[in-house]
C-alpha cells in the first residue's frame, strides 16, 4: 500500500500524474528546482524539472519522470503507472480543431507532440496452452491504444498461412514473444514451430523484440520431451539475445507486456500509425517531411538528450565527438562510455587548441567570468577521458573481454557546433551561437532514415576533421595509467 490518496475528485489522468507529483515535491521538503536536478545527479537540468513538474498537453518522458520521482524517493512503479495511463489518455482537440502540436522535445516521425499515435504489435505465442494469456495481453494492448495482431487473423497452423504472418510482421512496430510451457504446431518447410519461425523473421527484418517467459518453466499437458527439449533451447536462445522478462499468470504478463511496450518505445520509437486527418498539412509539408528526410528523428527545445543518449553510447562500437570542450558530456556519460570501451568501442573526441584564436573568441563572446575557460575544461575533459579509459581496463582486465581505444584530437579552428555520433546509426547535434552556451541550445537528435540523413554529414565532417587532425600529428592515444 502507499500513503496516496486515490478517493480524490476524478481528474485526467496528466492533470493526476503532474499533482502526484507536486505533492511528492512538497512531501520531500518542497525542494527547489535546482536541489532536485542535483539530487538526480544532473541526469536532467533544473528547467526540465521544472517542465516536468507544471501543466502541459502531454505526458513527459518517462526517464524525466522515473529521475525525479527517484530524486526524491517516491514510488516509481506508482508513478509509471499513472504515466503510462497519462501516456495513453485521449485528450481532445484545441479549439481550432486541430490536435496542439508543440516542439518542445517534439519526436518528428514517431509522434507529433500531442497528436494520437498507435503502434501495431505482433503478438506471438503458441495457442492452446496460452489462450486465456493471449486474450488478456490483447485486451491489455486495446486499452493502452495499441494495435495488435496475430494468429487471430489466420490459420497459424497452415504453412500457406505463412507470407501472410510476414506480411503482417513487416507491418508491425514491434514484436512480442510470450513462451509457456508448448513448443507449438511444427512448420512443414523448416525445422522449427510457427512460433520460432515468427521470432526468427522479426529478428532477421530488426523489429524491436519482447520476450516474456513463464516462471518455472514446466511441461505442458501433452507435451512429449522432445518438444519440451526444443522449448527450452528456444528459452535458451531468446535469453541470450534479449533482456527477458518473466510472469507467473496471466494479469502478470499482460502487466509486464505494457511496461515493457511503453519502455521500448520511449528507447526505440518507431513508425506507427496516425490518422490522417489529424495532422495540418502545412505542418506536415513544411516540417515533419522535410525532417523526415533529413532523418531528424527529435527536436529537444531544452537541449536534454535524456535516456537516448546513455542507451546509445553505451551500446556504440565507435564513439565521434566535436564540441568546444564536451566537459558536460563526460561527466555525464563517463559511466556508459567506459562500458562501451569495455566492450572494445573506439572512442574520437576533437577540442579546439587550448590556445587558439577561436578559443579566445569564443571565451570573449560567451563574457566567461575569469578563471571559467575553455583551456581549462579541455584539460578537465582530458583528465576524465582517462578516468574512462582506467575504468574500462579494470573492468576488461576481470572479464577478459577486449579493450577499446580512446583518443583526443586537437584543431585550430572549429565550427559552431556540437556532435555526438555513436556509430553511424544515432547522432545528437546542437548548433550554437555564442553568448549562448550549447546546454542552452535547442538540439536534433538525428537516424540514419531519410533520403538525406543529415547524420552521414555530420559523420563525414567529423571524419575529414579527424584525418586532417591525424596527418598534423594532433592526436594523442590516452593508454590506462600505468599501476606499481
Amino acid at each position: 500500500m502507499t500513503d496516496h490518496d486515490d478517493r480524490r475528485a476524478p481528474q485526467d489522468p496528466l492533470t493526476r500524474l503532474i499533482d502526484e507529483l507536486n505533492d511528492l515535491r512538497i512531501r520531500a521538503g518542497d525542494l527547489s528546482t535546482r536541489d532536485i536536478a542535483r539530487a538526480t545527479r544532473n541526469k536532467i537540468s533544473h528547467t526540465t524539472v521544472h517542465k516536468v513538474l507544471r501543466k502541459s498537453n502531454a505526458a513527459p518522458p518517462w526517464d524525466q519522470v522515473e529521475a525525479i520521482v527517484g530524486a526524491l524517493r517516491g514510488d516509481v512503479e506508482f508513478f509509471r503507472d499513472l504515466w503510462i495511463k497519462a501516456r495513453t489518455h485521449n485528450y481532445a482537440p484545441t479549439p481550432s480543431g486541430r490536435s496542439a502540436v508543440g516542439l518542445d522535445d517534439m519526436e518528428l516521425g514517431s509522434e507529433f507532440g500531442s497528436i494520437e499515435k498507435k503502434y501495431q504489435v505482433f503478438v506471438s505465442s503458441t495457442s492452446v496452452d496460452l489462450e486465456d494469456e493471449r486474450r488478456t495481453v490483447i485486451d491489455s494492448l486495446l486499452e493502452s491504444a495499441y494495435i495488435p495482431v496475430g494468429m487471430e487473423l489466420f490459420k497459424a497452423t497452415s504453412e500457406a498461412a505463412w507470407p501472410t504472418i510476414e506480411t503482417l510482421i513487416d507491418a508491425c512496430d514491434y514484436y512480442v514473444v510470450i513462451i509457456g510451457g508448448r513448443y507449438g504446431t511444427m512448420r512443414k518447410l523448416e525445422d522449427a514451430s510457427f512460433t520460432e519461425s515468427e521470432y526468427s523473421y522479426a529478428k532477421s527484418q530488426g523489429k524491436p523484440i519482447l520476450a516474456f517467459i513463464r516462471k518455472n518453466l514446466q511441461i505442458s499437458d501433452g507435451e512429449d520431451a522432445a518438444a519440451f527439449e526444443r522449448t527450452l533451447k528456444f528459452r535458451d536462445r531468446l535469453q541470450a539475445a534479449h533482456h527477458c522478462k518473466y510472469w507467473k499468470d496471466k494479469d502478470e504478463l499482460a502487466r509486464q507486456v505494457i511496461i515493457g511496450l511503453h519502455g521500448e518505445v520511449q528507447k526505440h520509437p518507431q513508425t506507427g500509425w496516425i490518422r490522417a486527418n489529424t495532422v495540418d498539412p502545412l505542418l506536415a509539408a513544411n516540417l515533419v517531411s522535410p525532417c523526415r528526410e533529413l532523418g531528424i528523428h527529435r527536436v529537444s527545445a531544452s537541449g536534454e538528450a535524456g535516456i537516448a543518449m546513455h542507451h546509445n553510447i553505451e551500446k556504440s562500437r565507435s564513439l565521434s565527438v566535436i564540441a568546444t570542450s564536451g566537459l558536460r558530456v563526460v561527466e555525464v556519460q563517463h559511466k556508459s562510455m567506459a562500458k562501451a570501451v569495455t566492450s572494445g568501442c573506439r572512442i574520437r573526441w576533437l577540442v579546439p587548441e587550448r590556445d587558439s584564436p577561436f578559443v579566445a573568441d569564443v571565451e570573449e563572446s560567451e563574457r566567461r567570468p575569469q578563471g571559467d575557460s575553455i583551456s581549462v575544461e579541455i584539460d578537465s575533459v582530458q583528465a576524465r577521458l582517462q578516468e574512462v579509459v582506467d575504468r574500462a581496463a579494470l573492468r576488461a582486465a576481470a572479464s577478459g573481454g577486449p579493450l577499446g581505444t580512446v583518443q583526443i584530437g586537437f584543431f585550430p579552428t572549429h565550427l559552431r557546433s556540437t556532435i555526438i555520433i555513436c556509430d553511424d546509426s544515432w547522432a545528437w547535434l546542437t548548433v550554437t551561437l555564442p553568448p549562448i552556451r550549447a546546454t542552452q541550445t535547442a538540439s536534433f537528435e538525428l537516424v540514419p532514415t531519410g533520403q538525406s540523413p543529415l547524420i552521414q554529414d555530420c559523420l563525414e565532417h567529423f571524419n575529414r576533421t579527424w584525418d586532417i587532425v591525424t596527418k598534423r600529428g594532433r592526436v594523442i592515444d590516452i593508454l590506462p595509467s600505468r599501476r606499481e
